[in-house]
């Protein structure tokens, strides 16, 4: 499913050394050490993507709301409009419209 998502890897020498390594019969270690090395320029390219950038923070933000005594009253300051007594969906829905509307 990810392939369809995604595409096609790049043809560098970094990605077709990952591929070496899985064809190869390497170890995990092996193919995830060489699977960063590759994926290195994507990373910082998603850096730059402000939806990326917001959905992290936010997927960071949300669980420290859910620890604070007002967990809606922390969710409506990070932005996100939700009643008294938000339900997953609410959330979810609401981080959605959050993000349309910056």
């Amino acid at each position: 499913m990810g392939h369809i998502r995604l595409g096609r890897l790049p043809r560098t020498r970094e990605w077709i050394e990952v591929l070496d390594l899985i064809g190869g019969g390497a170890g995990s270690p092996e193919v995830a050490a060489a699977t960063m090395v590759a994926s290195d320029s994507g990373l910082a390219d998603a850096a730059k993507d402000p939806g990326l950038v917001y959905s992290v923070w936010l997927l960071t933000q949300i669980p420290l709301a859910a620890r604070s005594d007002d967990f809606a009253g922390r969710l409506q300051q990070l932005g996100l409009d939700v009643s008294a007594s938000p339900n997953l969906l609410e959330v979810v829905g609401r981080s959605r419209a959050g993000w349309m509307s910056t």
